[in-house]
């Protein structure tokens, strides 16, 4: 499995430089490796980012720009819902990918939505499945400064940001996939072991696929 930790790095150096006046955070997996590892995951294939939506306009501009390295596809409809935006770079030869998460912020409510989380554009006009993230476990934001000396935004209680995102066993890594799935129950997510045989059969289809792409005539 290729280590992608170096380059999701990268791609954050870049988009912060690159925004530095977007109020943005870490957030799903991106948070859980800051929280678990003091670092991103060591194989995570995306950077997780969470904004306001009311500087959608904004990001894009600067995506749109040339300055910018990452490549946005607007005609894929995964990008035309104004809740989700999937930016590829290429580092190194290795197709990276970063992704911002656009939520809703009502002032008369406690907690902020986010509509695209584990569902994606199915799903996305859904609002039983948006999540409510509570406002008081993510503002005011705090610093987080890697090794390398980058400093991000992260939610004031990260800790029980994960906790309240991936449950009590956050602290052990799973395969996503493979050991377990996300749901969104009361617009609440939740993560759903995968039982064995399921995690069996997963393993052995991975298997087929790279054996049947590996195969030549």
């Amino acid at each position: 499995m290729f280590e992608t930790r170096s380059i999701n790095l990268e791609n954050l150096r870049i988009i912060s430089e690159l925004m530095p006046e977007i109020p943005f955070f870490l957030f799903f997996g991106s948070l859980l490796g800051v929280v678990r590892e003091k670092n991103l995951l060591l194989y995570d294939d995306d950077v997780d980012l969470l904004v306001d939506i009311k500087f959608y306009d904004e990001v894009v501009a600067i995506l749109k720009s040339d300055k910018c390295p990452f490549d946005v596809d607007f005609s894929k409809e995964i990008n035309k819902t104004g809740y989700f935006l999937n930016c590829k770079n290429n580092i190194s030869g290795y197709k990276s990918q970063l992704d911002f998460y656009f939520y809703v912020d009502d002032q008369e409510c406690d907690y902020i939505v986010e509509k695209w989380n584990f569902r994606g554009f199915s799903e996305v006009h859904n609002e039983n499945f948006d999540i409510h993230i509570p406002k008081n476990l993510v503002f005011p934001l705090s610093d987080f400064v890697f090794s390398n000396g980058l400093n991000v935004k992260i939610p004031k209680q990260s800790k029980n940001v994960v906790a309240w995102l991936y449950g009590d066993d956050w602290k052990t890594p799973l395969s996503k996939g493979n050991q377990y799935i996300m749901e969104v129950k009361e617009n609440k997510p939740c993560l759903v072991r995968i039982g064995i045989l399921r995690y069996i059969y997963m393993a052995l289809k991975k298997r087929a696929h790279l054996f049947v792409s590996n195969f030549k005539i």
